[in-house]
Order: C-alpha cells, then sequence, then structure tokens
C-alpha cells in the first residue's frame, strides 16, 4: 500500500473511533468524550407531542448503560443489560443472557426518545449523536432559556473530553429537575431529581407540540341597566356542555384590589345560544347591588373563567357603566341606625332608638338602654336572640334566627328568617335567590336600620 493510502487509511481509523467516543461521561473515574463530529443532513423533523416524547424516555428507564448505544423494549424489561467497568472500556451484555443486547447512553437515549433524526422503533440499536452534536448543532433541535424548559425538553453540556445529557420533565424545587437520562454503568438509565450547573444549557427538539391546549373561554355582556340588572353569556370550549364561573367586578378591573367581585355561575338556559354553542345552559342574570345605586356612575367589569380556572377573559361589550338613583329609601319613621356595638354582643348600654331591636329589648329591660347606670349585660343579648320582633333573626342561634348573621357573608337567607333579611331581599333579590349572602349582601345589612350590625 503507498504511504498516501496508509494515510488515508489512518485518517478512516481515527475518524471510526472519534465517532464512537459518542457516549456520556458523568461517573468520576470514566472516560470522557472526544466529540468533534458533526452531521449535515438537512432537517425534516416529524412532528411529535410532549407526552409521546416522555412516555419513550419513561419506557426506558431501568435499563442499563450501554456505551456508544441506544435500544431498548418500550413494551418488556425481559433483558434490561448489564454494564460492568469503566466507559469507554466498560462491557456490555444481554442479561439474561441469550436475550437482545438492550440499554443506552445519555446521548443515545435522548435520540431514541426524540426520534431524531427521524422516526423508528426504539428496539432497534441507533446512537446518531454524541453530546457534542446535541451542544452545538441546531439541526433537529435549537437552544432555549432555562426558565422555558417544558416536559420533553433537554438538558446538555460538552465540555473537552466530557459530556451528558438528559430529558427534562419538570422544575422539584430548590434548583432540581426532575430528569430521565441513562447516567453512567454503575447507574443505568433512571428518572429521578437532581441538579443542574450553569454548563448545562436547554434545548428543544424542532416540531415539538404541546399538549392539552388550552381554548380560552368567551362570552358577553349584552346588557347593564339599573332595573333590569345584568344580563349575558360565558362560555369554553374545553367544558364542552359545562357551565363556568363569571367574575363581576365593580369600579375596577379584576386585577385590582380596590375592585368589589361578585362570582357566579353561567348556567342558565337560553335557548337562543343553541346554534351559536351548541348547546343552551350558559347564560347569567344578576341585580345591579342597591350599594351601587347611590347616583354616582360606576364601571361594571365582566370576565368568564375557563374550565381550569386558570385564566379569565374579558367579555365582549365589558366594561359598561351604569348611572342608578339611590337605593328605595327606608320608612320615614325608621330610626337611624348608630348602635355602638351588635345587639348580639355584651358592652356599653344602646340607646333604644339605635335599632328597631334595641328599641323592643329595651321596652322588656330599660337597663338595656340606660348610658348612665346600665349596660348592654347577657340578659340583653338574650333578649335580643328571643324577642319576637323586630329581633327575630337578629343574633344567629335563636329561636327563630337565621342560618348566619346577616352582617356576614355565607349561603342565601331565606327573607322570612328576620326583618333584616326581609329588608334587604325586597332591596337586593339576589341575597336571597342565587344561593350566597355575599359580601355585597352584608355591607347592605350593615346599612340597613332594621339590621344590628353596629355603626358601618
Amino acid at each position: 500500500m503507498s504511504a498516501h493510502g496508509i494515510k488515508q487509511g489512518l485518517v478512516g481509523l481515527a475518524l471510526l473511533l472519534l465517532a464512537i467516543s459518542s457516549a456520556c461521561a458523568v461517573q468520576v473515574g470514566e472516560s470522557g468524550e472526544d466529540e468533534s463530529l458533526g452531521t449535515t443532513e438537512e432537517a425534516v423533523t416529524a412532528s411529535m407531542s410532549r407526552g409521546e416524547i416522555i412516555a419513550l424516555g419513561a419506557s426506558g428507564v431501568g435499563y442499563s448503560y450501554w456505551w456508544g448505544h441506544g435500544r431498548w423494549d418500550p413494551a418488556s424489561k425481559s433483558y434490561p443489560g448489564k454494564c460492568s467497568g469503566s466507559c469507554g472500556g466498560c462491557s456490555h451484555w444481554a442479561s439474561p443472557k441469550g436475550g437482545p443486547e438492550y440499554g443506552a447512553d445519555c446521548s443515545g437515549f435522548v435520540a431514541q426518545a426524540w426520534q431524531v433524526p427521524g422516526e423508528g422503533s426504539p428496539k432497534v440499536d441507533r446512537h446518531p449523536y454524541s453530546t457534542y452534536n446535541f451542544r452545538y448543532e441546531k439541526t433537529h433541535w435549537y437552544p432555549i432559556k432555562k426558565s422555558e424548559l417544558k416536559a420533553g425538553d433537554a438538558l446538555v453540556y460538552n465540555s473537552g473530553k466530557k459530556g451528558h445529557i438528559v430529558l427534562f420533565e419538570s422544575w422539584t424545587g430548590g434548583g432540581k429537575a426532575m430528569a430521565y437520562e441513562c447516567a453512567g454503568c454503575k447507574v443505568g438509565c433512571i428518572h429521578k431529581p437532581r441538579g443542574f450547573g450553569s454548563s448545562y444549557i436547554a434545548i428543544r427538539r424542532k416540531g415539538v407540540e404541546d399538549e392539552a391546549k388550552n381554548d380560552p373561554p368567551k362570552g358577553q355582556l349584552e346588557k347593564a341597566s339599573c332595573d333590569d340588572g345584568l344580563k349575558g353569556w360565558a362560555f369554553d370550549p374545553d367544558a364542552g356542555k359545562g357551565a363556568v364561573d363569571v367574575v363581576l367586578t365593580f369600579d375596577g378591573p379584576i386585577t385590582s384590589p380596590k375592585a368589589k367581585k361578585l362570582t357566579l355561575k353561567a348556567d342558565e338556559d337560553r335557548a337562543d345560544l343553541a346554534k351559536k354553542l351548541g348547546s343552551t345552559k350558559h347564560g347569567f342574570t344578576a341585580p345591579i347591588p342597591a350599594t351601587l345605586k347611590d347616583g354616582k356612575k360606576h364601571t361594571l367589569y365582566a370576565y368568564a373563567v375557563d374550565d381550569q380556572g386558570k385564566q379569565t377573559q374579558l367579555l365582549t361589550g365589558a366594561p359598561r357603566s351604569v348611572t342608578c338613583g339611590p337605593a328605595p329609601s327606608t320608612k320615614a319613621d325608621d330610626p337611624p341606625h348608630a348602635c355602638g356595638h351588635s345587639e348580639c354582643q355584651t358592652g356599653g348600654a344602646l340607646t333604644k332608638d339605635c335599632s328597631p331591636c334595641a328599641d323592643q329589648v329595651c321596652l322588656i329591660k330599660p337597663s338595656c338602654c340606660d348610658t348612665q347606670n346600665g349596660k348592654w349585660d347577657a340578659s340583653c343579648v338574650d333578649l335580643a336572640g328571643e324577642t319576637v320582633g323586630a329581633c327575630r333573626g337578629v343574633c344567629a342561634g335563636g329561636p327563630s334566627s337565621c342560618a348566619h348573621s346577616e352582617c356576614d357573608a355565607g349561603t342565601a337567607l331565606s327573607a322570612s328568617c328576620s326583618e333584616c333579611a326581609a329588608h334587604v331581599c325586597k332591596r337586593d333579590p339576589f341575597c336571597c335567590s342565587s344561593g350566597k349572602w355575599d359580601f355585597i349582601c352584608a355591607k347592605e345589612a350593615k346599612e340597613d336600620p332594621w339590621c344590628s350590625c353596629g355603626t358601618p
């Protein structure tokens, strides 16, 4: 053979050895990589979902580390393979003997999970790339920020003769990530959390599809009327026929800490929505809260909440502004509400004209309203909870009382449970029909002279 031919043969042998050295070195004492070879194929990366990537990676867990290879059976782990020694001089064989030789190193593992450069059965051995390729090439993948990592992406490093690559699943906290990887001869292919230093970069396979796409909800605020209240509809394509929540906010968007919020279900039957949405129970109505009927301009927002509760969508037609007259005034002979504390609590003597209940209690026991020598003691509280008439239901827990104090938010109250509830529900029917006595109902109770919530 000529000197020229010998030289070509040596170059070919060197390239072969260099290609074989494309495995990962992550254990102390194992040989590293001298990965200078690159690939030149054109990128025609088939579409693949993140779920498919993770499923393929998970199917390789439990197999042995096989330096310079990538092969396993996703359906069975009957032949997990066996590795001994230090790579790249490590030995590998089928275990149990007589079976197929299965196992993978780190780059062979990720190439199979990503199905690059093309589709193929993981049972067919292949090792198309080294960590050098994954780190420095962009044929079938590209770099991303670590903060952008999603399940099915990868973390890779390559420096000098060493490199490693893992399949990312999720962050676990403390700077660690749950990963799938073939981590060395003594470890094999595993799934566990571990830290990644600054030498690792994040890469993403081209053609990967995000699963569980979440379509945003939609809807419309059709009406905001002082007399007829609010009307509209809300729908989430992901929920199908299921009803979604609607959040109403007053005098500020949903992000404003000062905005008052009210949540209701868009589940009213609307036959007119059948053609548009394919189902009908997506309507909602709500009265304008009495506290907004003060002659001032108020802005109303309405949002649909998606079925997973992760996002809200401002409805078409929102926000809307309304200016409604004052809430219906109380009877001229109703005394002003000015009790220093609730009739359900002991304390200083109350004046008989601070509430209808205090007036009634003090007719029975004058000392309860003797501001000079008396006090509102336990017997006065008992009378407030037991006296029929204006005190009926003022203190929850007494005879004929409401399920909870009208001054606190909770479940909807019956208009018949107390004079206070009757007055509030006359002004704002929502409080006794919606299933919820919300913060607006409680505020209305605090402002109503027939209720006994102390000075508002």
